[in-house]
């Protein structure tokens, strides 16, 4: 979690097995272009776009896109006012808010259609080349 930026979802660190990382505990595996959706202190809003196969801490949900869904979009819903406000109703824990990976797989998101979503990232990305 420590080697995701807040609110942007950059990587700060990338681990990689070969650099003798070990893994301790309990890990999911995730594949390029899956949303990693980071469950503990939600409000911190560490959503990400896989940028390669891997694996993650638990304290991150991967969730796996099916059908049109454009990842760069969902990922910017998943950060939405909108569904923080629903996350952070769902949350529990008073030290360490966290929500439950079910709240996450059962969130109902509105999508637009493939071509509105398309024009839309395509809005996205040139602002944000713009911003950078």
């Amino acid at each position: 979690m420590g080697d995701v930026e807040k609110e942007t979802g950059k990587i700060i660190n990338i681990k990689h097995l070969s650099d003798n990382l070990k893994i301790k505990s309990n890990k999911y595996l995730f594949y390029k272009d899956d949303i990693l959706y980071g469950k503990l202190n939600p409000y911190l809003k560490k959503v990400l776009v896989a940028p390669s196969n891997g694996v993650c801490t638990t304290e991150f949900i991967p969730i796996n896109l099916y059908g049109f869904c454009s990842p760069i979009l969902y990922s910017l819903i998943l950060k939405s006012s909108y569904v923080s406000a629903l996350v952070d109703e769902a949350s529990y824990g008073a030290t360490l808010p966290r929500v439950k990976p079910d709240f996450i797989s059962r969130l109902i998101v509105p999508l637009p259609p493939e071509q509105e979503q398309r024009r839309i990232v395509k809005q996205i990305e040139l602002i944000f080349k713009e911003l950078e």
